[in-house]
Protein backbone atom coordinates (compact mmCIF):
# COMPACT_ATOMS: atom_id res chain seq x y z
CA UNK A 1 0.00 0.00 0.00
CA UNK A 2 0.97 3.50 -1.13
CA UNK A 3 2.10 6.12 1.29
CA UNK A 4 -0.18 8.38 0.24
CA UNK A 5 -3.26 5.42 0.44
CA UNK A 6 -2.56 4.65 3.95
CA UNK A 7 -2.64 8.53 4.44
CA UNK A 8 -5.92 8.45 3.13
CA UNK A 9 -7.29 5.50 4.66
CA UNK A 10 -5.94 6.98 8.68
CA UNK A 11 -7.62 10.21 8.03
CA UNK A 12 -10.90 8.68 6.88
CA UNK A 13 -10.63 6.62 9.78
CA UNK A 14 -9.92 9.42 11.68
CA UNK A 15 -12.91 11.46 10.30
CA UNK A 16 -15.58 8.70 10.98
CA UNK A 17 -14.22 8.80 14.94
CA UNK A 18 -14.26 12.32 14.88
CA UNK A 19 -17.22 13.12 13.11
CA UNK A 20 -20.21 12.00 15.86
CA UNK A 21 -18.34 14.13 18.17
CA UNK A 22 -18.32 17.17 16.45
CA UNK A 23 -21.90 16.25 15.64
CA UNK A 24 -22.65 15.78 19.07
CA UNK A 25 -20.77 18.76 20.29
CA UNK A 26 -23.26 21.21 18.14
CA UNK A 27 -26.10 20.22 19.63
CA UNK A 28 -28.38 22.13 22.13
CA UNK A 29 -26.99 21.74 25.72
CA UNK A 30 -29.39 18.91 27.29
CA UNK A 31 -27.18 16.91 29.68
CA UNK A 32 -26.83 17.31 33.41
CA UNK A 33 -24.59 20.60 33.19
CA UNK A 34 -27.46 22.32 31.53
CA UNK A 35 -30.22 20.96 33.81
CA UNK A 36 -29.00 21.50 37.23
CA UNK A 37 -29.55 24.58 39.32
CA UNK A 38 -27.23 26.76 39.68
CA UNK A 39 -25.92 28.70 42.89
CA UNK A 40 -23.97 31.18 40.84
CA UNK A 41 -26.74 32.08 38.42
CA UNK A 42 -29.25 32.46 41.50
CA UNK A 43 -26.53 34.83 43.19
CA UNK A 44 -25.96 37.12 40.23
CA UNK A 45 -29.72 37.24 39.77
CA UNK A 46 -30.75 38.23 43.54
CA UNK A 47 -27.68 40.71 43.22
CA UNK A 48 -29.13 42.55 40.26
CA UNK A 49 -32.55 42.68 41.98
CA UNK A 50 -31.11 44.44 45.16
CA UNK A 51 -28.02 46.47 43.12
CA UNK A 52 -29.11 46.45 39.55
CA UNK A 53 -30.54 49.53 37.70
CA UNK A 54 -33.78 50.10 35.86
CA UNK A 55 -33.35 48.79 32.60
CA UNK A 56 -35.99 46.97 29.72
CA UNK A 57 -35.51 44.41 27.23
CA UNK A 58 -37.01 45.30 24.00
CA UNK A 59 -39.89 42.96 22.10
CA UNK A 60 -36.74 42.33 19.27
CA UNK A 61 -34.30 40.71 21.74
CA UNK A 62 -37.68 38.95 23.32
CA UNK A 63 -38.50 37.73 20.26
CA UNK A 64 -35.03 36.33 19.08
CA UNK A 65 -34.90 34.68 21.91
CA UNK A 66 -38.15 33.40 22.28
CA UNK A 67 -39.33 34.38 25.17
CA UNK A 68 -43.49 34.72 25.61
CA UNK A 69 -44.76 38.02 25.09
CA UNK A 70 -48.41 39.28 24.77
CA UNK A 71 -49.08 41.12 21.52
CA UNK A 72 -49.20 44.73 23.30
CA UNK A 73 -46.07 44.01 25.57
CA UNK A 74 -43.36 45.82 23.45
CA UNK A 75 -40.56 45.77 26.38
CA UNK A 76 -39.98 43.91 29.35
CA UNK A 77 -38.61 45.97 32.70
CA UNK A 78 -35.26 44.68 34.27
CA UNK A 79 -32.80 45.08 36.62
CA UNK A 80 -29.56 45.55 35.26
CA UNK A 81 -25.94 46.00 35.50
CA UNK A 82 -23.42 47.04 32.36
CA UNK A 83 -19.78 47.46 32.48
CA UNK A 84 -16.67 47.95 30.05
CA UNK A 85 -13.23 45.81 29.78
CA UNK A 86 -11.36 47.62 27.37
CA UNK A 87 -13.15 46.96 24.35
CA UNK A 88 -15.86 44.58 25.51
CA UNK A 89 -19.20 45.71 26.68
CA UNK A 90 -20.50 43.43 29.34
CA UNK A 91 -24.72 43.76 30.44
CA UNK A 92 -26.36 41.89 32.90
CA UNK A 93 -29.77 41.43 33.32
CA UNK A 94 -33.04 39.39 35.53
CA UNK A 95 -36.13 40.28 33.81
CA UNK A 96 -39.35 41.62 36.35
CA UNK A 97 -42.57 40.36 36.39
CA UNK A 98 -43.80 37.12 34.87
CA UNK A 99 -40.27 36.28 33.27
CA UNK A 100 -38.32 37.01 36.39
CA UNK A 101 -36.62 33.98 36.37
CA UNK A 102 -34.81 34.72 33.19
CA UNK A 103 -31.21 35.84 33.11
CA UNK A 104 -30.02 37.47 30.16
CA UNK A 105 -26.35 38.47 29.58
CA UNK A 106 -24.60 40.13 26.63
CA UNK A 107 -21.06 40.40 25.43
CA UNK A 108 -20.83 42.87 22.78
CA UNK A 109 -17.08 43.47 21.18
CA UNK A 110 -17.01 45.73 18.35
CA UNK A 111 -19.77 44.87 16.08
CA UNK A 112 -21.01 41.34 17.24
CA UNK A 113 -23.47 40.92 20.32
CA UNK A 114 -23.77 37.64 21.90
CA UNK A 115 -26.88 37.06 24.00
CA UNK A 116 -27.08 33.97 26.49
CA UNK A 117 -30.71 33.61 28.23
CA UNK A 118 -30.47 31.51 30.92
CA UNK A 119 -32.43 30.93 34.28
CA UNK A 120 -30.85 29.67 37.89
CA UNK A 121 -32.82 26.46 37.50
CA UNK A 122 -32.65 25.46 33.97
CA UNK A 123 -28.75 27.08 33.22
CA UNK A 124 -27.94 28.61 29.35
CA UNK A 125 -31.35 28.22 27.79
CA UNK A 126 -30.39 30.11 24.41
CA UNK A 127 -27.31 31.71 22.93
CA UNK A 128 -27.28 33.91 19.77
CA UNK A 129 -24.70 35.85 18.06
CA UNK A 130 -26.56 39.16 16.58
CA UNK A 131 -24.20 41.77 14.20
CA UNK A 132 -26.84 44.37 13.86
CA UNK A 133 -25.40 46.46 10.84
CA UNK A 134 -25.61 43.34 8.39
CA UNK A 135 -29.05 42.30 10.14
CA UNK A 136 -27.61 39.42 10.81
CA UNK A 137 -28.67 36.67 14.02
CA UNK A 138 -27.01 33.33 14.02
CA UNK A 139 -28.37 30.68 16.84
CA UNK A 140 -25.04 29.27 18.75
CA UNK A 141 -25.07 25.47 19.51
CA UNK A 142 -23.04 23.08 21.93
CA UNK A 143 -19.52 23.98 22.88
CA UNK A 144 -19.29 27.18 21.53
CA UNK A 145 -22.43 28.38 22.93
CA UNK A 146 -21.27 26.70 26.58
CA UNK A 147 -17.87 28.51 26.33
CA UNK A 148 -19.04 31.68 25.74
CA UNK A 149 -21.86 31.18 28.40
CA UNK A 150 -19.16 29.88 31.08
CA UNK A 151 -16.79 33.19 30.34
CA UNK A 152 -19.65 35.96 30.68
CA UNK A 153 -20.92 34.07 33.97
CA UNK A 154 -17.20 34.16 34.97
CA UNK A 155 -16.98 37.56 34.28
CA UNK A 156 -20.19 38.67 36.64
CA UNK A 157 -19.17 36.23 39.25
CA UNK A 158 -16.02 38.00 39.59
CA UNK A 159 -17.36 41.55 40.02
CA UNK A 160 -20.04 39.79 42.61
CA UNK A 161 -16.98 38.25 44.73
CA UNK A 162 -14.69 41.74 44.81
CA UNK A 163 -15.03 43.17 48.36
Amino acid sequence: MSIARRFASGLLGALILVFPALASANAVPTGSEAARPNRVLQAIAAWLQERGEEGAMGSDVADVLGIPRRPAENRFDARQLAYRSGETLHLAQVLAGRHSDHLLFMVQRGEEIVFYLSTPSKGLRKAVLSVPGRQLVIPLYGLEAEAGFREAVGYWRAILDRP
